[in-house]
């Protein structure tokens, strides 16, 4: 991935593309997120000019992930569903750069 070292990618970004991912369709992510079918995937595309590379395949009817898509689903979903459980908890969450994601209750970033 060519992103920037250091350099988180947009967080808008990276929730619409773990939505469509788990949905494998831009629409039901647009529908679970409360926003346009469009906005979805302008915030996918962003993320893979970020990145650099493609995520997805775009079927008629689907999203398939790519290899890289794969790759990359399995490194943030976690760190992101931690942080909206913690989050929803009450509970404020700090991301760092890279794939770890530290939760710290009651601190404010």
């Amino acid at each position: 991935m060519n992103g920037s070292p250091g350099k988180l990618p947009s967080l808008n970004g990276l929730k619409a593309f773990e939505v469509a991912a788990r949905h494998h369709s831009f629409k039901l992510a647009a529908d679970e997120l409360g926003v346009t079918q469009g906005a979805v995937a302008q915030q996918v595309r962003g993320l893979e000019a970020e990145l650099g590379v493609k995520l997805f395949e775009r079927m008629p009817r689907t999203l398939v992930l790519t290899g890289e898509g794969r790759g990359y689903i399995a490194d943030i979903s976690r760190p992101l569903r931690a942080a909206a459980l913690r989050a929803g908890a009450g509970g404020r969450a700090s991301v760092r750069a890279g794939n770890h994601c530290r939760l710290q209750p009651g601190v404010v970033a």
